[in-house]
């Protein structure tokens, strides 16, 4: 975690050198958002919190329980196994640099250079003084041939996270299921 706050120091020093927005220049290291959030699941294997997932269809709760970090493992699943290693992803995502003083961040954003990918976009939001994550956003694409929607992912650092799901009926109606996992 260290090394990871080293990093986001120097792209602070990197984005107030060259400006609000930034390319990524070939070969450049990108941010693991993976192993980013693997290291959170981690530091939850080792704390005592309660795990509450709330599932919630349009603007209605449908449900809620709590769960074990196994699930929290499982429902993140789809995301984390599509983790690319560093070549493949400085071949296949561009990346630019934001500083967005509305929120208070400097945002780091990978775009996929194609639509075969399966991950269409991650942000990382960065605290601009101290450099920490303080969210992690994925947008998976859709899968027409598994039908399924977008899928969304937007991790908020030691507190928890959302899993967004939309989806179009045969009727032309749409769907957004929310699946919101909170710890405390």
């Amino acid at each position: 975690m260290e090394n990871m706050n080293r990093f986001f120091v120097s792209l602070l020093v990197l984005f107030l050198t060259f400006g609000c927005k930034s390319e990524k220049k070939e070969n450049e290291k990108h941010i693991n958002v993976f192993g980013y959030i693997k290291g959170q699941l981690k530091h939850l294997d080792t704390v005592p919190y309660g795990i509450l997932k709330i599932r919630q269809v349009d603007t209605a709760i449908t449900d809620s329980a709590f769960i074990d970090v196994k699930k929290v493992r499982e429902m993140i699943e789809p995301f984390m196994k599509l983790e690319p290693d560093e070549d493949y992803f400085n071949d296949h995502y561009s990346q630019s640099v934001f500083g967005d003083a509305t929120i208070g961040t400097i945002t780091v954003s990978y775009l996929s250079k194609n639509t075969t990918e399966a991950i269409e976009r991650m942000d990382v939001y960065a605290n601009p003084t101290n450099g920490e994550i303080k969210q992690i956003y994925i947008l998976k694409r859709e899968d027409p041939e598994k039908k399924t929607g977008k899928q969304q992912l937007l991790w908020t650092h030691n507190k928890g996270f959302s899993i967004f799901e939309s989806s179009v009926a045969k009727n032309g109606s749409e769907s957004t299921i929310t699946n919101k996992v909170i710890w405390q």
